[in-house]
């Protein structure tokens, strides 16, 4: 029994750290812990002895191959790139071996938590004067020793568990324990998806708390993502009532859209922001898509090489993208996307067949994902390349799922 205990609570603590390193402040984009990570999960599959998957090795060449053929191609090689992405791989998979088949519930549960939280923190912040205190006397006691403070990305006030970025102070909008709102809605999303396929549900006590959570970031990538899952969901549903409720969802939504004036204008802004700014989803997509021209099969790179062969000294706005799916193309051009989204579909196929949902559900699960991406910069994160070996953990014929 206590090994039990122990091996739950490490396999949560590696969730929890795979999530963390994604995407909440004090923990994100630092080298420190990403290596110690790597180590820790190393030790802990060899001392395990975990069965060896050839594919996963297989796919972490085939990326460091990519990144060898970038370098001839474009004459600038990394070291430390092309060793911090077999890292980050490597790492990955040595969590999903060790996690195994409850990757999916774990995250659900810890992004539970994650969401009651932030809704108390949320509600507490219509107090007068209480996210002053919590800015001014309790965050800086939460700043991480490892943030560079000349990096061009400043981060939010955060408690870890609860970030008080700028939008909460001015538009109401909650971040939850991540950099932004909309990076709290690509989570909350994640959870909702899974949460479905688990349950044969779209409504539960946990759902309830996600979707509630995912109003309240008022992120429009968000709440189009939503407006996928729960239409795909009805439509794919047997069910006739189901289908019923397809077509009040479908006009309530259009509805709500054209007449809430942040959804419907922040699109229009966007788009007409593309020729002007890389801050712009689709400026972004269109500055990627440019430099995807120039290296259509192999791409740029993570490297020195990533914006097109200019040397970038200090990173700076012009470097800024946030469309995931161009940045992807960008940097690994059609070959190394095709990998990534051939392998991140296959996991999610598997987690799909692994709880018997809906057939069919996978192809509405990945439409979400690659509208998420379109709005962020998702893909290299770790959490997102878990995907790229879940399928080897995920297998129908094992279901020992923990609750």
């Amino acid at each position: 029994m206590k090994n039990k205990d122990r091996n739950l609570k490490r396999n949560y603590f590696l969730v929890f750290i795979i999530i963390a390193a994604s995407g909440i402040p004090f923990f994100s984009g630092i080298d420190f812990i990403e290596i110690s990570l790597f180590l820790f999960s190393l030790i802990l599959f060899i001392y395990n002895k975990e069965n060896k998957d050839s594919n996963a090795f297989l796919i972490i060449g085939l990326f460091f191959l990519i990144e060898l053929f970038q370098h001839f191609l474009h004459g600038s090689y990394s070291y430390r790139t092309s060793v911090g992405t077999a890292i980050k791989l490597a790492t990955v998979y040595f969590v999903v071996k060790l996690v195994k088949y409850n990757f999916i519930n774990y995250y659900i549960n810890i992004l539970y938590f994650f969401t009651v939280i932030s809704l108390i923190f949320y509600t507490l912040s219509f107090l007068p004067g209480f996210t002053d205190l919590m800015i001014g006397q309790i965050a800086p006691l939460f700043e991480s020793p490892f943030v560079d403070p000349n990096a061009f990305y400043e981060q939010s006030p955060s408690i870890i568990v609860f970030t008080f970025e700028l939008s909460l102070l001015t538009e109401f909008r909650n971040s939850g324990p991540f950099w932004e709102p909309g990076a709290f809605a690509v989570f909350l999303i994640f959870a909702i998806l899974f949460n479905i396929i688990k349950t044969k549900s779209l409504i539960d006590k946990k759902n309830k708390f996600f979707i509630v959570a995912l109003i309240t970031t008022f992120s429009t990538a968000g709440y189009i993502a939503f407006f996928i899952l729960v239409s795909g969901y009805y439509l794919m549903n047997k069910k006739v009532s189901h289908k019923l409720l397809l077509i009040l969802f479908v006009f309530a939504s259009i509805s709500i859209y054209t007449t809430t004036s942040f959804l419907e204008e922040k699109v229009k802004h966007n788009i007409s922001l593309a020729d002007e700014t890389t801050s712009s989803r689709f400026g972004s997509a269109l500055a990627d898509y440019n430099l995807f021209k120039q290296s259509p099969l192999f791409g740029w790179g993570r490297g020195p090489m990533r914006y097109g062969g200019q040397k970038i000294i200090f990173f700076g706005k012009d470097q800024h993208r946030n469309n995931g799916v161009f940045v992807q193309l960008a940097t690994y051009g059609i070959l190394g996307s095709l990998l990534y989204f051939y392998l991140f579909y296959k996991s999610i196929f598997r987690i799909n067949k692994y709880y018997n949902f809906i057939k069919g559900y996978s192809f509405v699960f990945f439409a979400t994902i690659m509208t998420l991406g379109f709005s962020q910069s998702l893909f290299s994160k770790p959490f997102f390349l878990c995907f790229l070996f879940l399928f080897l953990a995920m297998k129908p014929m094992d279901k020992k799922i923990l609750v």
